[in-house]
């Protein structure tokens, strides 16, 4: 397709680590599964499904940061701080994204899982270059809903706040509608997310964003 696979599936197995060879060493195993579906409707409509999980074991596990989206523009940090403490935290950091709404490292833990659901299909299909290029060359549509959650030892969906109100905990869930196209030979993305607090849904979140979807 154009942004993205629109039939067929893949699927992706990591491992990574390292062995734990002096008292100030780091130790680690650290094993992830990615699997993705597309099931093609009609031309450019498709329904894109992904699911992603791992985890980090041994005497220093590493964490996995959740929020956000690839190469956010207007990109916010929880605490507005990058999430590093060591050295080895920038050395092996994994992001874990898309999940739209949310910051930057709004979750972060030694385990996680990550599903994203998307149903994409045409706005404009005939802003096709000529041989005077156009500023816009396609504008794809998608609706999506985004479930993840990270934490490290046991797992809570929610919590209850200052107001007695249920709020997420390890669990993040949003939806939202996006556009994609391409402005001057570069892929764009622009999307609009609102997140589940379980007693209510946010005020929706602008995300400007470059690259492929998944």
């Amino acid at each position: 397709g154009m942004f993205a696979p629109v039939i067929g599936s893949r699927f992706f197995v990591g491992f990574r680590g390292t062995p734990k060879l002096s008292s100030e060493g780091v130790g680690f195993v650290s094993l992830t599964g990615d699997f993705r579906h597309y099931i093609r409707i009609w031309d450019y409509l498709n329904i894109a499904l992904r699911g992603t999980l791992g985890g980090s074991f041994g005497p220093n596990p590493r964490r996995f940061f959740l929020g956000g989206t690839e190469n956010w523009f207007n990109a916010t940090f929880r605490d507005n701080l990058l999430p590093f403490d060591q050295p080895e935290d920038f050395a092996f950091m994994e992001f874990i994204m898309p999940m739209r709404g949310f910051t930057i490292n709004e979750l972060n833990g030694s385990k996680f899982f990550l599903s994203n659901i998307e149903l994409r299909f045409p706005i404009f299909g005939a802003l096709i270059a000529g041989p005077i290029p156009l500023l816009f060359q396609n504008i794809m549509g998608a609706f999506f809903l985004d479930i993840g959650g990270a934490w490290d030892d046991d797992f809570y969906a929610t919590r209850k706040n200052q107001f007695n109100e249920t709020v997420p905990r390890h669990l993040l869930m949003s939806a939202g509608v996006g556009a994609r196209t391409y402005i001057l030979g570069l892929p764009l993305k622009f999307d609009i997310a609102w997140k589940n607090l379980y007693h209510t849904w946010s005020e929706p979140h602008y995300l400007f964003s470059l690259g492929f979807d998944y």
